[in-house]
């Protein structure tokens, strides 16, 4: 939180979380603060249960995580057309978030100059 409270995140981002505690806790943490960016949960079914996260569950339906992955990257692609700023937090599960990462490869490539690795935390630019 703090570094992306640091790079002046809130209101307009869009964040996408990958695994179950990063939208957790960023999504508590940015609405306790009133800064609101919207979120966009990997797999998209952590949304809608904040804090589960079964990585062998998402695993049996390829088609489900390709089409989160899908709808996540066109997202991302008219967020960062429309000059909002994108940022990727990581606390996912490799053998999960392929499908995401291949699409998000096709509309975006890393900022590495406002992003912080050793954090998980990532910003985004278009291709």
């Amino acid at each position: 939180m703090k570094f992306l409270s640091a790079r002046g995140a809130g209101r307009g981002d869009l964040v996408i979380t990958r695994g179950h505690i990063a939208f957790l806790i960023l999504r508590y943490a940015f609405d306790r603060a009133g800064l609101n960016p919207e979120f966009m949960p990997y797999p998209a079914a952590v949304g809608s249960h904040p804090g589960w996260y079964d990585a062998d569950l998402f695993l049996r339906d390829p088609a489900r995580l390709e089409a989160d992955a899908g709808r996540i990257a066109h997202q991302v692609a008219e967020a960062l057309a429309q000059g909002r700023r994108v940022w990727l937090v990581d606390d996912g599960d490799t053998r999960v978030d392929g499908p995401l990462i291949a699409s998000l490869a096709r509309v975006a490539i890393l900022d590495e100059a406002n992003s912080a690795p050793e954090l998980r935390v990532f910003s985004l630019r278009a291709r």
